[in-house]
């Protein structure tokens, strides 16, 4: 409609006759009928243009949307099921506080799984809620429930531990603050203890289950690269504090993960975990 590019107004016209034409047509099914003969040969060529322009192609690729801030934190563990998928996906970082009340429960990450039939998107939210979701459909979880039970109940201690250190970065309280982060310590000291024996007894090969990526493999390397890395803005000594822990069988799981080639288009934002425990 204006200039020799990909305009607002070109847009905005193939989203109305997308919606009238697609997802109206659920509800009324002759309005397609109805409206395609009013159509000039003009605006079949508009729709046609936008429909194939480079850009709107790379979008309609996009089966998924995922909603976080611009850094690891809860998001990472999806970053990577998403990658390993092999899917089409982008990130967005909404503005925040702003955007708060827009988001299921007021939080983040949220996951927006895109309609391919003109139907609502599928939205969900809460971090494990969506690594599971995630691993189920792609086969990164065990079909059988309590195969798959046995991989979730390590994410599950994950969680508390993650709990513990969040609570212990905002806790204002001197004595309390020391009496959580005890907490955390002992805790994390038994997340390492079920990991390292979970690798052992799965023969030391640097996976938790199995003999291909699963989902304790990935979000076991989703926690450490928080804790390890992210978590330095709050607790600057933390790497010091736990790299000491580190069994040889988790410093090998995390190097069979970064250099999984499932994930090797991943590139974490806080730059390689391998690096990090090496040195």
């Amino acid at each position: 409609m204006f200039g020799d590019k990909l305009s607002y107004a070109d847009i905005v016209t193939y989203g109305f006759y997308m919606t009238t034409l697609v997802s109206f047509a659920k509800f009324r099914a002759e309005i397609v009928d109805i409206i395609k003969p009013k159509l000039t040969p003009e605006l079949v060529k508009l729709i046609s243009v936008v429909e194939s322009d480079p850009l709107v192609v790379k979008h309609n690729k996009v089966v998924y949307i995922l909603r976080y801030f611009d850094s690891t934190g809860l998001a990472e563990s999806s970053r990577i099921l998403l990658t390993a998928a092999g899917v089409e996906w982008i990130e967005e970082h909404p503005e925040w506080p702003q955007e708060k009340p827009n988001q299921p429960h007021g939080r983040m990450p949220v996951l927006i799984e895109k309609s391919t039939d003109g139907s609502p998107d599928f939205v969900i939210c809460e971090s494990s809620n969506i690594e599971r979701y995630l691993a189920r459909t792609y086969g990164f979880l065990p079909v059988d429930f309590k195969q798959a039970a046995l991989q979730e109940q390590v994410r599950d201690l994950i969680s508390d531990v993650n709990g513990l250190f969040t609570s212990y970065v905002y806790c204002q309280n001197a004595n309390d603050r020391a009496m959580l982060f005890a907490k955390f310590e002992s805790l994390l000291d038994t997340l390492i203890e079920t990991q390292t024996a979970l690798l052992k007894d799965n023969g030391s090969t640097g996976r938790m289950f199995g003999n291909s990526l699963s989902y304790a493999d990935i979000v076991a390397y989703g926690f450490y690269i928080n804790i390890l890395i992210n978590a330095a803005q709050f607790k600057p000594d933390i790497a010091n504090l736990i790299k000491p822990k580190l069994t040889p069988e988790l410093v090998k799981l995390i190097s069979t993960v970064e250099f999984d080639p499932l994930i090797e288009k991943h590139k974490s934002k806080d730059g390689s975990l391998v690096a990090v425990v090496s040195v």
